[in-house]
């Protein structure tokens, strides 16, 4: 494997990509993030990891002008092309087929990470439907964390494919869950697979008056996530309710009992391992893959994707004991930290970047 990897064209580096970066340093791989840095976060989140592995990755910004940054991706490849191992791009940004073609035509291997853009393939513009299409197509691998995504991958003709789910390696200590402040928690952006309105209707019917926090407001032009974040917002004056942004959730994590995902879409979310590693026991839809994560009543609840099967797992879920929600907690941690961890999933990546491309 050569030395260099370089992620384009990601919105920001966030929290959630420190992983991959410390998999790729142990394995002798520096990594470049080309970045348009929309959070403002990158460097700062970048020095962190190069504080923990002792490397030099490093953040470069994308130009905003489409002939400058085309330029700016032409040039950068043509420099590195004799140490890149390969790019990773995601699908739906805007310039992404640019910089797949740019890739192809001076030689250098691209792997395209689908993390659930293609789920909302009909809902995107034409344009970036047209980018989607090419870049699955002319990727030479396609990185798939769902799976969901592999029946549409292959009817969008992407050639080469391989599952990656995601994994935590933050496993906290902790004692007796007694002392846990709050009840609920939602942590995840508010679209339109996720079953937030059922929340928002069993809290202003009576039936969840529990604390619950439910963090991940983040506005965004997309119709569905607004009017969800419209109905959240029609919670503020009920007292069992706080509504929080986009921001760090690990103290919620640690204060709460139950974690909330009512969704279409449940397989190894992140915002779920990263609960259950904190011990917070999970409430999960029962559709594909729930039972490769969980085991109803040992380690979580999986409820009848309808509204009144996750009314009857909240129900459950207050009905447990003290000793009952320990037991399940210590199981939902075990459960993700032997299934679930970075090492494994490390090992499979480099695994497949090596055997694929």
């Amino acid at each position: 494997m050569k030395k260099l990897i370089a992620i384009i064209g990601i919105d920001s580096f966030l929290k959630k990509n420190y992983n991959q970066i410390k998999c790729l340093n142990h394995n002798g791989v520096s990594v470049e993030v080309l970045t348009n840095n929309t959070m403002n976060t990158s460097v700062e989140n970048m020095n962190i990891i190069n504080n923990q592995t002792k490397n030099k990755n490093s953040i470069i910004l994308l130009e905003p002008k489409f002939l400058s940054r085309v330029k700016q991706i032409y040039d950068y490849l043509k420099k590195n092309k004799s140490v890149l191992n390969h790019i990773e791009v995601y699908p739906a940004g805007r310039f992404t087929f640019i910089y797949v073609l740019l890739a192809r035509l001076i030689g250098v291997k691209i792997v395209c990470i689908e993390r659930g853009d293609i789920g909302k393939f009909d809902r995107h513009t034409f344009l970036t439907s047209i980018s989607m299409k090419l870049t699955y197509r002319f990727s030479t691998l396609v990185i798939y964390k769902e799976l969901y995504m592999k029946s549409l991958l292959l009817s969008l003709h992407a050639k080469n494919i391989s599952l990656l789910y995601n994994c935590i390696d933050n496993f906290v200590e902790f004692e007796n869950l007694a002392h846990r402040s709050y009840s609920f928690l939602w942590v995840n952006r508010l679209v339109k697979e996720r079953k937030i309105e059922w929340v928002v209707d069993l809290v202003k019917e009576g039936e969840l008056n529990s604390t619950i926090n439910i963090l991940g407001i983040l506005e965004n032009r997309d119709t569905y996530i607004q009017t969800n974040i419209n109905l959240v917002n029609s919670l503020k004056n009920y007292g069992n309710v706080e509504i929080y942004g986009y921001i760090n959730p690990e103290n919620f994590y640690k204060e709460t009992k139950f974690f909330l995902l009512p969704s279409d879409i449940v397989f190894v979310n992140n915002a779920l391992l990263e609960a259950m590693s904190y011990g917070v026991v999970p409430l999960i839809s029962n559709v594909s893959g729930a039972d490769k994560i969980i085991e109803d009543g040992i380690d979580g609840f999986i409820f009848e994707h309808t509204k009144e099967g996750f009314k009857k797992a909240i129900e459950r879920a207050l009905s447990l004991s003290e000793e009952e929600v320990q037991r399940m907690s210590l199981a939902a941690r075990e459960k993700v930290k032997n299934k679930f961890s970075c090492n494994e999933w490390c090992k499979r990546y480099i695994s497949i970047i090596n055997g694929k491309i």
